[in-house]
């Protein structure tokens, strides 16, 4: 069922890359090159040097762009900023913004062996074998959610929202008719500005605010996401600023995940596990 998105196959003509720019870009050998069957509409390529080494290639889609959209810029620059700091992501090596190279934007990191889970139901395995793996991603989720973005240099993925500078439509050939404003949802800092928004003042706010549960809650529980991006969709609506909304969410599964997070979490707070 999910075949078409695990593995690698032959590079699509489309989505072609100049082998001879990327040896000289990368200063190495290319030996082979294929191409990802998934990507989520970003080409992906694994390349395996001449010297044996194996990277990753994740470049821009070919053609006319939307500003901002694509963003493979943005993707190197937090995984940088997560590899740095310890966290399991694969190592950056080079971030080329230089269109003249391979036609797009690009970056490059290491290959890293594993297995791709599309089936959440995890078909085939024990229940225990089940439980690892769901514990490991909860652990490794929770852990992304603890990362305070200001202290490893991703201040710019702000909680507000930033208008589009002009030079982005240019670049991409676009003459908008109004403006397009972004934000990259910071779960902590909206959690925090509901209560405040809430509390009848502010000491019962700070009381709130300094409360385990709600510190665990808020910070490492992997359905506040959700929730506190459902909470934060409703407070941009209701500002009348925007004439149209549009929300960046996963694949199809999860933006019905994401739509049933606030029924989620009320049956989390009535449960007797409180």
């Amino acid at each position: 069922m999910f075949e078409q998105f695990i593995g690698t196959k032959p590079v699509e003509d489309r989505h072609r890359v100049d082998v001879a720019a990327l040896e000289e870009y990368l200063q190495l050998r290319v030996r082979g090159i294929e191409q990802f069957k998934g990507g989520q509409s970003n080409p992906t390529y694994r390349i395996t040097a001449a010297d044996g080494r194996r990277l990753v290639l994740r470049r821009k889609p070919p053609g006319k762009l939307l500003p901002s959209a694509h963003a493979v810029e943005r993707e190197y620059r937090v995984i940088q900023a997560l590899h740095a700091g310890g966290f399991p992501v694969a190592r950056p090596h080079a971030l080329c913004e230089d269109d003249s190279v391979l036609g797009t934007a690009f970056y490059v990191m290491d290959f890293v062996e594993g297995r791709v889970l599309w089936d959440q139901s995890l078909p085939g395995m024990t229940r225990a074998r089940r439980f690892d793996i769901w514990d490991e991603l909860n652990r490794v989720i929770a852990r992304l959610h603890t990362i305070d973005y200001r202290a490893v240099g991703l201040e710019g993925f702000g909680n507000k929202e930033k208008p589009v500078p002009p030079d982005a439509f240019k670049q991409a050939g676009v003459q908008p008719r109004g403006e397009l404003w972004a934000a990259m949802l910071d779960t902590k800092e909206s959690w925090d500005a509901l209560i405040n928004l809430h509390a009848p003042d502010a000491a019962t706010a700070q009381r709130i605010l300094d409360n385990p549960l709600y510190q665990n809650v808020s910070g490492r529980f992997v359905q506040s996401h959700d929730y506190i991006a459902m909470e934060r969709l409703y407070e941009i609506h209701t500002s009348g600023d925007y004439d149209l909304i549009i929300v960046d969410t996963p694949p199809t599964r999860n933006a019905i995940d994401f739509l049933e997070a606030p029924e989620r979490m009320a049956d989390f707070f009535s449960s007797r596990f409180l």
